[in-house]
């Protein structure tokens, strides 16, 4: 009950605080420990360090790291998420309103249940396995593996050399779709 008290002090001190909590850091590691539910915006911003958040709670999360990965595991849902790397890799398990997910050459992972869902790669594979009602994308040379779980309303995207995969599910319910590629393979 201590431990429940004091969950509870902390809260109410994280509650009071205004302005968005921003870590900026070069070279090492960065811990938050906030509370489980949290309505303030979050900015983590790393040069070369990798940037893990599981298992929170909050509204607005943004992640970004030059050559660091990110690894983002959130059960709970989230408004709007901006996860992005110059070099790193990015992997991503998230319910979310609003995401936007980007790397230059870093591969990205990405599952979960988002209502709009925006990613970009130049040369970086990506790998989708997750229900989007909608979907916007854009790559140069990367690889695009992206499998739907559930009902879409819009798929559209493009890719200058990249292949790319689309599997859909047979009761997808797709309104639109338009997927373009200048000299890469598409299937679906």
């Amino acid at each position: 009950s201590t431990a429940s008290r004091f969950g509870q002090e902390l809260g109410k001190l994280f509650s009071s605080i205004k302005p968005n909590i921003t870590v900026s850091r070069s070279i090492g590691d960065v811990t938050l420990c906030i509370p489980r539910i949290f309505d303030k915006p979050i900015n983590v911003l790393t040069t070369s360090g990798d940037i893990e958040a599981r298992d929170l709670h909050v509204t607005d999360l943004r992640l970004s790291s030059t050559s660091g990965d990110i690894n983002v595991e959130l059960f709970a849902p989230l408004n709007h998420g901006v996860f992005s790397t110059t070099s790193g890799d990015i992997h991503v398990e998230s319910d979310a309103d609003n995401a936007q997910i980007s790397t230059v050459s870093g591969d990205v992972e990405i599952h979960g249940d988002y209502d709009h869902l925006k990613f970009g790669s130049t040369s970086g594979d990506v790998e989708l396995e997750a229900k989007v009602r909608q979907c916007d994308f854009a790559s140069v040379s990367g690889d695009l593996d992206l499998r739907f779980t559930g009902a879409l309303t819009i798929i559209n995207g493009h890719t200058t050399s990249g292949d790319i995969d689309v599997e859909l599910p047979d009761d997808t319910g797709m309104n639109s779709i338009d997927v373009r590629s200048r000299s890469g393979d598409i299937s679906t």
